[in-house]
């Protein structure tokens, strides 16, 4: 085995810092201060923009498949067989600690000081559903939980079930049959999401509703991996055509709450996004007439590492800069308290993200690669 082996894609990192930004827009925006009333085409244009922040997670979801499913076709590839322990080993060590340290805080640590402020905690979510990463089954069930810093956590649970399966998935499936499965996976997902299409939180939360966006993750690194057509059609198009397929996807999304008002519409609605997704990140990785690369922009290439971090923190970061806003300097105008909820929140959840990464994380990620077929 060799350890020096490198598979790194330099752009997805920027990448998955717009993903985290965007949920932190989605979790700090006051839709209010722009517009009171509620039927005005102002409040409901910033009020989608507001739900589009959480296409955050959407675009998590779609770099994981991808990122995934190209790595363990690569190790299979190379090894002609997949680590199947080693993979698990590697997640563990990646998201464990620090999710663990979130549920502990959101169940001990929340509810002491919210009674210490005053309040009372209202929990109605168990932890049982957190220790088991099946938490977004509490969510369709519950719906939010009173912890702030716990309702994030349902994306990770998914993540982890997918970690879980896929691997298993690529272990049994010869290559060549992949593309079939996929597809048919695919189909499930929309047929799911057909049949549930009037339960919002099912459409929203549930795995089989979701996993669609890692699906086609996967559909995409499988392209990649597999068809150096699918490469060279990526490599030769023209920064013309790459800039209006950027353009037609981020005005489907400004608009989608125009677009997406039918049940039929909204069975393919994460489809949509998904697609897009999936297009930018191959245009990132393998396009040679991008007009932008995310590893040019050194600040979200850098955070891009601590993305991980920086999702699970930012509600903490969020809440203190909120309590701040309003206990502390008593703030009554929504503008300066959205615009301190959005800057000290902000460097905050950064400064809590590096503080946890080199001095939590890191001890567990350097056992990481001992378990690693590629390294980064």
């Amino acid at each position: 085995m060799n350890q020096q082996s490198k598979i790194f894609f330099p752009n997805l990192d920027g990448l998955r810092f717009i993903a985290f930004f965007a949920v932190f827009f989605h979790h700090s925006l006051i839709v209010s201060c722009f517009n009171s009333d509620h039927n005005s085409a102002v409040y409901q244009f910033i009020f989608a923009q507001k739900l589009n922040g959480a296409l955050g997670v959407n675009l998590f979801f779609v770099l994981s498949g991808f990122l995934i499913t190209y790595l363990l076709l690569s190790e299979k590839g190379k090894y002609n067989k997949i680590n199947v322990p080693n993979f698990y080993m590697r997640r563990l060590l990646r998201i464990w600690p620090l999710y663990f340290l979130m549920v502990l805080a959101g169940f001990v640590l929340f509810p002491l000081v919210k009674k210490m402020a005053g309040g009372m905690p209202d929990e109605t979510h168990a932890a049982d559903y957190y220790m088991f990463f099946v938490s977004n089954f509490q969510m369709i069930q519950k719906g939010f939980a009173d912890s702030s810093m716990l309702n994030v956590l349902w994306s990770v649970g998914v993540e982890e079930q997918f970690y879980i399966a896929w691997p298993l998935i690529l272990f049994v499936i010869p290559q060549r049959h992949l593309l079939n499965f996929f597809t048919t996976l695919l189909a499930g997902v929309l047929a799911f999401r057909f049949c549930n299409v009037a339960n919002g939180r099912v459409i929203y939360y549930h795995t089989f509703s979701v996993i669609g966006d890692m699906v086609i993750g996967g559909i995409a690194a499988w392209l990649a991996f597999s068809n150096k057509k699918f490469i060279e059609v990526i490599s030769s198009l023209s920064k013309k055509v790459i800039i209006t397929i950027y353009a037609a996807g981020l005005l489907i999304i400004l608009f989608n709450y125009k677009i997406f008002t039918t049940q039929a519409m909204v069975v393919v609605e994460r489809l949509v996004y998904a697609l897009f997704f999936a297009f930018v990140i191959v245009e990132q990785n393998f396009a040679t007439h991008s007009f932008y690369k995310m590893s040019n922009n050194r600040l979200f290439h850098q955070w891009g590492n601590y993305t991980y971090g920086l999702y699970c923190l930012h509600t903490i970061g969020l809440l203190a800069a909120h309590i701040i806003s309003e206990k502390v300097l008593k703030l009554q105008s929504n503008w300066l308290i959205m615009c301190i909820d959005f800057t000290l929140g902000l460097g905050l959840s950064m400064a809590m993200a590096y503080v946890s990464y080199h001095y939590f994380e890191v001890h567990f990620l350097r056992w990481k690669n001992k378990f690693a077929f590629f390294t980064k």
